[in-house]
């Protein structure tokens, strides 16, 4: 079990109505809470959920789809919202979310709400009902699995572990959807992966 994984079932077992993960990385999210979360429900909603046609302003279908999941789900179920950060600014989201975690809080073995979001402020209303956790930064080994994967999907010529290192010292400080994007970068060019490339990696900016 990953560090974060860990901090999201201290969270989620405390009771915390609402978990803040400062991640663009949604997906990855979605997958790592879904390893832990046991035989507890989860729903997502995201824009893909919206009905852009509608009469109805994005902000109030979002608030229709909170309501509607926490009054049918069960008791210990978690609501994942993802890249809705512009729409919980809004000043009636934001009312509602307090009331969903009042109420949450109120029932014994309550709903969690899940926001997935990069680089959103907490409103101050909010503060008091939520915690904010991030994803682990990728170690050296991770980020070794990650290059061998790739090279394994692409047919990749087997690199020397001496490139390998290279890369990985190279590719460290960034999240797992950036060093795929990367490689793919440096693979499109030759159809292979070379000292050349980890030079060219290092000289530009990504």
């Amino acid at each position: 079990m990953t560090h974060f994984q860990e901090q999201f079932l201290r969270y989620l077992n405390a009771g915390i109505p609402i978990i803040y993960v400062d991640s663009f990385e949604a997906e990855k999210v979605k997958e790592l809470i879904q390893e832990i979360i046991c035989k507890r429900r989860l729903a997502e909603i995201n824009l893909y959920d919206m009905d852009f046609g509608n009469n109805l302003s994005l902000e109030k279908q979002l608030a229709g789809m909170l309501e509607s999941y926490v009054d049918n789900f069960e008791d210990t179920s978690i609501i994942l919202v993802r890249d809705m950060g512009f729409l919980l600014e809004s000043p009636c989201l934001i009312s509602l979310l307090k009331l969903l975690a009042e109420k949450s809080g109120l029932e014994h073995g309550g709903f969690n709400i899940v926001l997935v979001e990069e680089g959103w402020h907490v409103p101050h209303a909010l503060q008091k009902f939520s915690c904010k956790i991030s994803l682990d930064k990728l170690g050296h080994d991770d980020i070794t699995k990650i290059i061998y994967s790739f090279c394994a999907e692409h047919d990749c010529n087997l690199l020397l572990p001496s490139l390998i290192n290279a890369l990985a010292e190279a590719l460290s400080g960034y999240t797992e959807y950036e060093i795929r994007c990367i490689l793919s970068l440096l693979y499109a060019d030759s159809g292979e992966i070379t000292l050349a490339d980890l030079q060219m990696l290092k000289d530009m900016e990504v």
